[in-house]
C-alpha cells in the first residue's frame, strides 16, 4: 500500500519534514493543506479547503500549523485513524490536550510530538555520560538557550508565530525544546519558580525571555536545575552543564560536542559528534515511521507532553 501523507502548514519546519518524508518514503503520495498556498507546487497536491484534505484520507498526518490549532487538527484526522505527528509545542491548552489523549484510548494510531533534539546524537551521548559512574552525585545543573529573533526569523520576524502571543509565540513555547530536554535527561522535574519578561525593543507582543528553577533527584539525591531562555542575545547558544561530585559535563548543542572535566585532571576530554543540522529531524521521522510499521502507539511517551505543557503554562503565567 502506498502511504498517503498530509502535511498541515507550509512554513519552514513543514518544508523540512516534506523533504525528509520524500527521502524516507519516496513512493508515498504527499499532499499539503495550507490556506496560503494557492497552486500545486513541485508535483504535490495542495488543499486550501479542510474538507478536501480530510477526503484525501491520509494514513499519516504531520501537523505543522501554529500551536493553538494543533489539537483541533489532531482530533479531526485521528477520527479517520491517521497516524499523527504534531510539531512542538503539542498544545497551548492543557485541558484540550488531556481530553484528546483520553479520546484515543481505544485507537491504535501512532503519536509523536516534534521534539527532534531527543534524536540528536550529541545530546544522547551527553545523557549517557550523565548516567555513567564518572559523574558521581549531581550537585547542580545549568541550562541556557538563546538566539536573536530577527536573525532567526529572517523574512519578517514581526509577522512570524514567534512574535505573536495569540499564535502560541514567545520564547517559552518556541524554545520549549529545552524544558523537554530536562525532562528527557532527568525524567521527573518539578518547577519551583518560573518568570518571564519582555525587556527588548523588538516589535513582539509575547515574552522575549524566561527563567526557571527546577528540582529533581538523581540516585536519590536532591539537586536543582537553573534554566535561562531568551530571543534577544546576539550569539546563538544552546547548552547544558551538569556539575557532579566527580566531574563537570558540558553539552554544546550548537557545536554538537560534549566536554568532560574530571576531578583532579588537568586535561578535559572533548567529544565532537555529528554536526549535520538535519540529522535529528531525519532520525525523528525514521523513528515515527518505524513505530507506525511496528504498530506501536507511543502513547506512554506522548503523555509526557502533559507534564511539559503544565510546566510551560506555569512559566507563562508569572509575567513581569
Amino acid at each position: 500500500m502506498t502511504d498517503k501523507i498530509l502535511i498541515i502548514g507550509y512554513g519552514e519546519i513543514a518544508q523540512r519534514h516534506l523533504k525528509n518524508i520524500k527521502l524516507l518514503l519516496p513512493t508515498s503520495n504527499i499532499a499539503v493543506f495550507s490556506k496560503t498556498i494557492k497552486k500545486k507546487s513541485r508535483n504535490i497536491e495542495v488543499f486550501n479547503d479542510l474538507n478536501k484534505a480530510v477526503n484525501f484520507k491520509p494514513n499519516i498526518t504531520l501537523i505543522c500549523s501554529p500551536a493553538p490549532s494543533h489539537i483541533k487538527y489532531a482530533k479531526i484526522f485521528s477520527k479517520i485513524n491517521s497516524h499523527i505527528f504534531i510539531e512542538k509545542p503539542v498544545s497551548t491548552d492543557l485541558e484540550q490536550l488531556k481530553k484528546f489523549i483520553k479520546s484515543l484510548k481505544k485507537k491504535k494510531i501512532t503519536l509523536l510530538s516534534g521534539y527532534n533534539l531527543r534524536f540528536d546524537n550529541s545530546l544522547n551521548f551527553f545523557r549517557n555520560c550523565i548516567n555513567s559512574k564518572n559523574l558521581g552525585e549531581i550537585l547542580s545543573v545549568r541550562s541556557e538557550v538563546g538566539q536573536y529573533l530577527p536573525s532567526w526569523r529572517k523574512k519578517n520576524y514581526t509577522k512570524t508565530v514567534s512574535a505573536k502571543r495569540e499564535l502560541g509565540g514567545g520564547v517559552i513555547n518556541e524554545l520549549s525544546h529545552d524544558v523537554d530536554i530536562l525532562i528527557m535527561l532527568f525524567n521527573k522535574i518539578k518547577l519551583i519558580y518560573g518568570i518571564n519578561f519582555n525587556v527588548s525593543n523588538m516589535k513582539i507582543n509575547a515574552e522575549d525571555s524566561a527563567h526557571a528553577i527546577f528540582r529533581s533527584k538523581f540516585k536519590n539525591k536532591l539537586f536543582y536545575i537553573f534554566l535561562n531562555i531568551d530571543c534577544y542575545r546576539h550569539d546563538y547558544t544552546r547548552s547544558c552543564v551538569v556539575i557532579g561530585s566527580k566531574a563537570t559535563i558540558k553539552w554544546d548543542g550548537i557545536l554538537n560536542r560534549v566536554e568532560i572535566s574530571k576531578k583532579g585532571s588537568k586535561k578535559n576530554k572533548i567529544y565532537k559528534l555529528d554536526n549535520n543540522k538535519n540529522s535529528s529531524y531525519l532520525n525523528e521521522m525514521k523513528y515515527f515511521i518505524k513505530n507506525i510499521k511496528n504498530k506501536n502507539t507511543l502513547m506512554d511517551s506522548f503523555k509526557e507532553n502533559i507534564k511539559l505543557i503544565e510546566i510551560l503554562k506555569k512559566m507563562k503565567k508569572n509575567k513581569k
